[in-house]
């Protein structure tokens, strides 16, 4: 018998800000190299499944629910512009989030929750950020120049109230997101 899956991941949606849509002009100009998030699709990812049994659904949005329940509603701050792995050859442009902390005992209460089902931690330390753009060749000398003009960039400020379990379908067009559901965090 066949299994259903589905790519998947953690996460919480960032609306779409002005500021965004400002950067996310300046991304756009940059060219063909640099491929911006449009910014309704903007999140922050608290843990990338990957290929995920859809019969799993349940039990991880269990481990979401536990942590969930531990967190209090979040405001965050997102500023400045950086790059992964580094400014020389960056394959992804983000915001900052400030404060990280509690992001990221966020990030591990479900990465532990996540590990009796069968998936371990990331490899990869956990760093908070806003994917703005993804670099696809070569990035213009203009990206280093516009990383710096917003180095220290205030975006704005987000209030994060729930984390959702979200399917990404690839298309050519981009990709396609839907919530498997959504968990909210408790009440203060």
């Amino acid at each position: 018998m066949l299994m259903a899956t589905c790519r998947a991941f953690i996460a919480v949606n960032i609306p779409p800000l002005p500021s965004l849509h400002r950067l996310n002009g300046h991304l756009t100009r940059l060219g063909r190299g640099v491929k911006p998030v449009p910014p309704a699709l903007m999140h922050l990812t608290l843990r990338f499944i990957g290929d995920m049994d859809e019969q799993l659904t349940e039990p991880v949005l269990g481990a979401i629910r536990s942590a969930a329940a531990e967190t209090s509603p979040l405001t965050l701050y997102l500023h400045g512009l950086g790059a992964f792995p580094g400014r020389q050859r960056p394959s992804v442009i983000w915001a900052g989030i400030a404060p990280p902390e509690p992001v990221t005992e966020l990030a591990g209460a479900i990465a532990r929750g996540l590990e009796p089902l069968g998936l371990p931690p990331e490899r990869r330390p956990f760093t908070p950020h806003l994917t703005v753009a993804r670099v696809r060749s070569r990035p213009p000398a203009a990206l280093g120049a516009l990383m710096d003009r917003f180095a220290g960039q205030s975006w704005g400020e987000v209030r994060i109230t729930a984390i959702d379990l979200m399917k990404s379908t690839l298309t050519p067009r981009g990709p396609v997101y839907q919530s498997l559901g959504q968990v909210p965090l408790k009440r203060p």
